[in-house]
């Protein structure tokens, strides 16, 4: 009978990859619209406190009901499997991002600058895979039979890190200028490429045979707290500009943002261009591998068998660089609309281009925005904010809507939570 399930040496690799994956799993994170704080510079106010929660994932292929699956309790059947193999394309993407923080803004007086400090904690994922790999892992190697998988053209990376930043802003008739410097402390990396990586399953199952150019590498491990651990450090800077007409109709703003870098301090690197050929253990389901499966089966054997030797060094990395460009149009005393760009340079992650509206009722204000781009495709999001005695305000904005009304054609969720308050 036909061995329909992994061996070993593709498993191997996957393994290491996943190894990686792992660590990354528990920051499964939701829309990445930032809470944005009311114009303070107008303001009486002296002082601004500002807390956020901002998490979203999101994918150009996986369905919501798949990755529901995968995180629920639910099984995963081949319905869920079919309605992702139905999206894959030669090339596809995935995301997720979370961050959490706390703002601080002071003004140091009539016409100066006002003075920003902020605390931060991200996590950061995104991958590119191709469809061939991503059906190996939904249904085995069984399709493959006597036939050429492409696996290559396959990456994926993961940052945690944490920012603690000091920031000036100055407004000077219709414009508003500001800067801010950053020092960064890098809590974990898992990064992987698969640059090429070609398997062969022999018709009867008996055997495989796997070329592939790997490199791997991490920075941390799970057994650490991501955040309270130092495992590198490094700096950023960040600017804004912003002009608003004399009559408050347009306004015209652009941001950069995180342009700096990390210095991983030790970082474990594995790099191998082989060909191997090999007949090996079977995984009955891959969704099912649990610690057991694990116990005889850890990094140092992995490689071993792959006959891979791990190399210590430091290593740098570039931040996940933001650029911003966004357009206010206040219409009317109710009706604002937005328009703009965002660009993040990581892995997995294309142009956004978004538009929306918000509609303001007394205190409260009620806004839905639909975008293209980012780890997705389209989507579409809705929020609500709250004034509450001139001195609080409330956000909440979700990426969910799809989710609930066609899970198995649609992708994304997420959610953003912000409280401001002024004294």
């Amino acid at each position: 009978m036909f061995k329909n399930h992994l061996i070993l040496t593709v498993y191997c690799f996957c393994s290491l990859i996943l190894l990686s994956f792992s660590a990354a799993q528990n920051a499964s994170n939701l829309s990445r619209f930032k809470f944005e704080n009311a114009d303070f510079s107008n303001s009486e106010s002296k002082l601004l406190v500002s807390a956020y929660v901002d998490v979203v994932g999101n994918s150009s292929t996986v369905t919501n009901s798949f990755i529901n699956a995968l995180l629920g309790s639910s099984f995963i059947n081949d319905g869920n499997k079919d309605d992702v193999s139905k999206r894959l394309k030669s090339s596809n993407r995935l995301g997720f991002d979370a961050e959490e923080g706390i703002l601080t803004k002071i003004k140091l007086g009539d016409n100066k600058p006002i003075l920003s400090i902020g605390l931060s904690n991200r996590d950061l994922i995104g991958a590119v895979f191709n469809k061939d790999l991503f059906e190996l892992y939904l249904r085995g190697n069984k399709p493959f039979a006597g036939k050429l998988a492409n696996l290559g053209s396959t990456s994926f990376q993961y940052y945690n890190y944490q920012q603690i930043t000091f920031g000036l802003e100055k407004k000077t008739g219709q414009w508003l200028f500001g800067g801010t410097l950053g020092l960064v402390k890098g809590g974990r990396l898992q990064a992987a490429s698969l640059k090429k990586a070609d398997l062969f399953t022999a018709s009867d199952g008996s055997y495989i045979t796997f070329d592939v150019d790997a490199d791997i590498s991490y920075a941390g491990n799970t057994s650490q707290s991501r955040v309270l651990t130092v495992n590198g450090a490094g700096a950023s800077i960040a600017g804004k500009a912003m002009y608003t007409t004399e009559n408050n109709k347009h306004q015209f703003a652009i941001e950069l943002k995180d342009l700096g870098f990390i210095n991983w301090n030790n970082t474990t690197n594995y790099s191998k261009d082989s060909t191997y050929r090999f007949e090996g253990i079977v995984i009955t389901d891959v969704f099912q591998i649990n610690d057991s499966l694990f116990s005889d089966l850890k990094t140092d054997s992995i490689t071993s068998i792959l006959n891979i030797e791990a190399q210590k060094k430091s290593k740098n990395t570039l931040l996940p660089v933001n650029v911003h460009f966004r357009y206010s149009y206040q219409a009317t005393d109710k009706w604002n609309i937005i328009g703009g760009l965002h660009y993040m340079y990581f892995k997995g992650y294309l142009p956004k281009i978004y538009g929306g509206a918000n509609y303001q009722l007394g205190s409260t204000g009620i806004n839905a925005t639909a975008s293209l781009g980012g780890f997705g495709r389209a989507d579409f999001e809705i929020g609500a904010t709250q004034r509450i005695k001139d001195k609080f305000l409330a956000t909440i904005n979700f990426l969910y809507l799809e989710n609930l009304l066609a899970p198995k054609k649609t992708s994304g969720q997420g959610i953003n939570v912000g409280l401001s308050m002024r004294f």
